[in-house]
């Protein structure tokens, strides 16, 4: 997971990390990211990714 995010901030794609770890998780350095905490409904990740989309 780590080097996908990795090569995804190289390339400045945005990106999210839909987790089930909570606020304890590790972004592995990309702590700008959102992150969605599952268990998420389909309206939650959809804005999240409507969010990513506008930046």
């Amino acid at each position: 997971m780590v080097a996908v995010a990795d090569w995804l901030a190289a390339l400045g794609v945005p990106f999210l990390f839909a987790t089930g770890y909570g606020a304890n998780r590790d972004m592995a350095g990309h702590d700008a990211a959102s992150a969605v905490e599952k268990p998420f409904d389909t309206e939650r990740l959809i804005t999240a990714v409507e969010a990513l989309a506008s930046t």
